[in-house]
């Protein structure tokens, strides 16, 4: 359950930020992967097998989910011990990063059916792919250039498919809050895209306590309480760097700076300190 922001910016481009929520403590590694001699970097969940991340050609991919149950279902137990917990999207999304052109990454991802908010952008452009299995459990998907004067914020219920994600189900008393949850967050995060004027403040902006009350209806999520979501890192891909960052929250990370980082590398890592996290939530 997470919230996705894009911006583009007159000397940088593109960027694309994401807090990435959990109901659980992943241990992340982040690869360096090969194919076609197009470099990719991906963030690796080692209890699911999820992935997104960007590669040499500068093309990045964010997404929020959309299948709500497959979402809450991952890390339940570690894809080693159920093998069928494995993140259906983590896949699809390493072989989207294959491609050389936005087109040629949003036909893969459409032809492997990835799900949700997915942003596919690199310095210039960025299209945003909205996708899920609709009741019959048929692949629906809309997608849509977004001009650079536009900003995106995405969390957990469709926009263009408006029986995807989260709903407003009396019937169903969590996934009613969940959709309230749902579109607090995103327009909190509206919020801070739309007056960010960098990337830091993009990021920055995501940890802001909007709700001192009621942890899930922030963006970023600080929730010790059991069964609830919280916000285990941000990420941020900025295409004109090629360079992933990402700020843990509560993660467990296994990183090999040596290799992540060679000499050689057409991709680049870096690692975010939390202290601005748990000082604003102190001080707050």
């Amino acid at each position: 359950m997470c919230v996705l922001i894009c911006k583009y910016f007159k000397n940088i481009g593109w960027v694309g930020v994401k807090n990435r929520d959990r109901g659980y403590i992943p241990t992340v590694t982040f690869r360096h992967l090969d194919k076609n001699d197009n470099e990719k970097l991906v963030l690796w969940d080692e209890d699911t097998n999820y992935s997104e991340g960007i590669n040499e050609h500068g093309i990045s991919v964010l997404s929020t989910s959309l299948m709500v149950k497959d979402d809450e279902n991952e890390g339940r137990k570690k894809v080693q011990e159920s093998p069928q917990n494995q993140s259906k999207d983590g896949p699809k999304i390493r072989k989207t990063l294959d491609g050389t052109t936005l087109e040629e990454c949003l036909q893969i991802a459409i032809e492997t059916k990835v799900n949700g908010h997915t942003a596919i952008y690199n310095r210039d452009k960025l299209i945003l792919l909205e996708s899920a299995r609709d009741k019959n459990e048929e692949y629906d998907y809309k997608f849509k250039e977004i001009p650079i004067t536009e900003t995106i914020a995405r969390t957990n219920h469709g926009i263009w498919l408006k029986d995807a994600g989260y709903q407003r189900d009396p019937d169903n008393i969590k996934h009613y809050l969940s959709r309230i949850s749902s579109e607090t967050r995103m327009l909190a995060s509206k919020y801070v895209v739309d007056r960010a004027e960098n990337p830091d403040e993009m990021m920055n902006g995501l940890i802001c306590n909007f709700d001192k009350n009621e942890p899930q209806l922030n963006p970023m999520r600080i929730d010790d309480k059991k069964g609830h979501m919280f916000t285990t890192a941000q990420l941020m891909i900025i295409p004109k760097k090629k360079t992933l960052y990402y700020r843990p929250v509560r993660s467990h990370i296994d990183v090999d700076f040596s290799n992540i980082n060679a000499p050689d590398s057409k991709t680049w890592f870096e690692i975010l300190s939390p202290r601005l996290v748990w000082k604003f939530h102190k001080d707050d």
